[in-house]
């Protein structure tokens, strides 16, 4: 599994505020727990599959506020960057157009973590034990576990 950075993470906050506006800069408290939430997500003990890794960085990163103006953009697009460099056959449109909402549901607290997790699941259309995933070819759906694909690909890189 590929993770993203600390660095990129602010990048992709940096290239929102000057596209959508808002206040530049973090909040260097804050930012150590984005920053704890980053490296957290690795341990496959405490986040078995990719939709807790994703639920915990994109959750930490609206709740902990580590920037000063865009933390609900700022998950959205950390979330999407996560899915694209590790699974980039997957169709993200769905998930920035229905994110938009959950965010500030999750900043409301109105939206517990355990619901982003179900909500993201559902989005990514990702079912979080055999890595299953649902793929649309010739206006059909179909449905093939992954897992074993991913562990070769993971292996070949090791």
């Amino acid at each position: 599994m590929k993770y993203l950075t600390l660095k990129q993470a602010i990048e992709f906050h940096d290239q929102i505020i000057a596209t959508s506006g808002g206040l530049e800069g973090y909040n260097k408290i804050q930012l150590g727990y984005l920053d704890s939430a980053l490296k957290q997500i690795q341990n496959d003990e405490y986040y078995p599959d990719f939709i807790s890794k994703l639920t915990h960085l994109m959750h930490s990163c609206i709740k902990f506020h580590p920037f000063l103006d865009g933390n609900k953009r700022s998950s959205i697009q950390i979330g999407r960057a996560f899915i694209e460099m590790n699974f980039p056959w997957v169709d993200v449109d769905d998930y920035y157009l229905e994110m938009e909402d959950i965010v500030v549901g999750v900043a409301e607290g109105k939206i517990t973590k355990n619901d982003l997790h179900k909500k993201l699941q559902k989005i990514l259309k990702l079912k979080t034990k055999g890595m299953r995933i649902v793929i649309k070819r010739d206006g059909s759906i179909e449905e093939f576990d992954i897992s074993r694909i991913i562990q070769a690909i993971e292996k070949s890189f090791s």
